[in-house]
């Protein structure tokens, strides 16, 4: 059986362990948004940046002030046993 693993990218508060939401206004929450490539992370916070910036004197502070970038690694294995299950399955539908 062979194990493969994917690393994705969430941004976590470290005051409560929420997670950003994502977006140019971001908020936080328990699921969070997560970015499958570490370039889509950092366009996300170039926008972030250039809205901010185009505020002038209304700029909102820094929303990620207290945060942290983490790496979530997700693991899978490949099965062939699971897709004869599957196929039993579908056998049964009267098709």
């Amino acid at each position: 059986m062979e194990t493969s693993a994917l690393i994705h990218y969430k941004i976590r508060r470290k005051s409560d362990g929420l997670f950003s939401s994502g977006g140019e206004f971001p908020s936080f929450d328990a699921v969070g948004k997560v970015w499958t490539r570490h370039n889509h992370l950092s366009c996300h916070l170039a926008l972030v940046v250039e809205r901010l910036e185009g505020r002038g004197k209304n700029r909102k502070p820094w929303p990620y002030e207290d945060c942290e970038i983490v790496m979530v690694e997700y693991s899978y294995s490949h099965s062939l046993a699971f897709t004869s299950t599957l196929e039993k399955y579908k056998n049964k539908l009267s098709l």
